[in-house]
């Protein structure tokens, strides 16, 4: 579970996303099941990249970084170990999957 600022709202957002764990951080992958356009999170991290991320009741202060291509193409192989299922959603799609890597405050 992500928790987030709403860009337009300020509210607190609660999205419940899977967590990919990384050394001591966590990867978030934007596929939005394979969609066209990013999910609406994917923007509130951009606009607030400080977040909680709540992992087995656990939950911790993160900063949410976007990755490059490069780093990207670095930790992809992970991710598909994790989800093998976003190695389909970015062959189906034009977009460029955004990954974030959310490191502990």
């Amino acid at each position: 579970m992500i928790t987030t600022v709403g860009r337009k709202s300020g509210n607190a957002i609660s999205i419940p996303l899977l967590a990919i764990p990384h050394e001591d951080n966590y990867i978030l992958v934007a596929s939005h099941g394979g969609s066209p356009v990013h999910p609406a999170w994917y923007y509130n991290l951009i606009d607030e990249p400080r977040i909680k991320v709540t992992i087995k009741s656990k939950t911790y202060n993160m900063f949410a970084k976007l990755l490059s291509d490069e780093e990207k193409e670095n930790i992809w192989p992970i991710i598909i170990k994790a989800g093998p299922f976003y190695d389909e959603y970015q062959k189906k799609i034009t977009r460029n999957i955004p990954v974030f890597l959310c490191s502990k405050e």
